[in-house]
């Protein structure tokens, strides 16, 4: 894969600190928010149930409760699509 992939996680905490102080988010966004984010997009993108909980160690239930009524537009899904194969998590 070429694509741009995610930030290790050390980065990535300090860089959600960062921008939530300069946006004037209290508190600040926490990486569990941005994991939710891309649990939904693969739930969404199409990605068995099972291969989401156990990349995240989820239970089923736990996560049909966080993200199964989520809905997402055309020029999301094509977005989220789109990252998601860069990331190598969608084929």
């Amino acid at each position: 894969m070429n694509g741009v992939r995610p930030p290790d996680r050390t980065s990535w905490n300090r860089d959600l600190a960062r921008w939530s102080m300069k946006a004037g988010i209290e508190p600040k966004v926490s990486p569990k928010s941005a994991r939710k984010t891309v649990e939904s997009w693969m739930l969404k993108a199409g990605i068995p149930e099972i291969e989401i909980y156990s990349r995240q160690g989820h239970d089923p239930v736990t996560s049909l409760k966080h993200y199964q009524s989520l809905s997402f537009t055309d020029y999301e899904m094509r977005d989220i699509n789109k990252r998601l194969t860069e990331w190598g998590i969608l084929k």
